[in-house]
């Protein structure tokens, strides 16, 4: 069957598609954040599911309101880093005003928090605990299940940990600083603490976050914590965004995309920026966030060529992620 290429333009504050995000913080990485006002958001606000779905969060800026500082650091300068010899990433806020000091391990296949220490107490996980598994795709789900033992007013307690993370949504968030393409994750989880038989704390969380390739963090997040300790109830819920007075050792550039004619149409063919060398991989993916094509490719020149012989016409994505974690998407449409 005869096929018409054709291909739309993409401003950054138009992108769509599923993004597969594979990055997290770096060692130098200082993420900058504002709280908004929850109350000014539904439970439909963050809830939304599927594909090519889009998220705002503009609403409730609060005058005045001070930025979040939180430091990704080498775990070896940190205070209590004998404590995690397998860590190779640490986080803390600034000013760290109770010496609180979180530990983590990265890999390709994800980050995985380790535990927390802090002058008085030391809490670690029996095990890695996913807060991202990577690489983050549409429609993926994992659960987690680990323990602790916490130290709290002198006591002892062993705390049970469950996690279940659901990558439910697709589209673009919309953030006070711009609109970014991304990925819904979320992540529910119940945890109860024992002293000895005796249950003495539980704790239910629900996070909700919205990441994107440019940011090795989510742009955005939503968060409802719930603790009952002693018979006391505590409750905290956030939504805060990034500013856009990020830092990072990591570098992103946005690769210059081009789709060119081919009389053929058997072949869509990409001019690249020239400055542009090394290995990427490049993907197309249909509506639904499936990829219907994947390959890595040495750009040793400008032009590189995707396969679309058969394809069932329609709207695809096309994702590139190159070498210094440059990346760029394209829309087309298959006819």
């Amino acid at each position: 069957m005869k096929q018409t290429l054709f291909f739309l333009f993409l401003s950054s504050s138009m992108c769509f598609g599923q993004i597969i995000y594979n990055s997290s913080p770096a060692v130098g990485t200082e993420v900058r954040t504002k709280r908004l006002d929850y109350t000014q958001y539904t439970k439909a606000d963050r809830e939304k599911t599927g594909a090519n779905q889009s998220w705002v969060f503009t609403k409730g800026e609060i005058p005045g309101e001070p930025e979040e500082i939180l430091i990704y650091d080498d775990p070896k300068k940190t205070f209590f880093s004998s404590q995690f010899p397998e860590a190779n990433l640490a986080s803390y806020y600034l000013p760290n005003l109770d010496s609180s000091i979180n530990y983590y391990f990265k890999d390709q296949t994800g980050l995985f928090d380790l535990g927390n220490a802090d002058p008085a107490s030391t809490s670690k996980w029996n095990s890695k605990f996913r807060i991202y598994q990577y690489p983050i795709k549409f429609g993926e789900d994992y659960s987690d299940t680990v323990t602790a033992n916490l130290n709290v007013d002198l006591f002892d307690i062993k705390l049970n940990m469950d996690r279940h993370t659901v990558v439910d949504g697709w589209g673009t968030v919309q953030t006070p600083i711009g609109s970014f393409p991304c990925l819904k994750l979320v992540s529910k989880s119940f945890g109860e603490g024992f002293i000895g038989p005796i249950p003495v704390l539980s704790l239910t969380s629900e996070i909700y976050q919205w990441v994107t390739p440019k940011y090795q963090t989510p742009v955005v997040a939503f968060e409802a914590n719930e603790i009952e300790l002693n018979n006391e109830l505590y409750n905290d819920t956030a939504v805060y965004y990034i500013t856009n007075s990020i830092t990072s050792t990591e570098n992103f550039q946005d690769i210059k995309i081009k789709v060119i004619s081919n009389p053929a149409k058997e072949n869509i063919n990409l001019e690249l920026g020239k400055d542009l060398t090394g290995w990427a991989n490049i993907s197309l993916l249909s509506q639904d966030g499936k990829v219907v094509y994947n390959s890595n490719q040495n750009l040793d020149t400008q032009y590189c060529t995707i396969p679309c012989k058969g394809i069932t016409p329609g709207l695809y994505l096309i994702l590139i992620q190159a070498e210094q974690r440059r990346w760029a998407i394209e829309k087309i449409i298959i006819e």
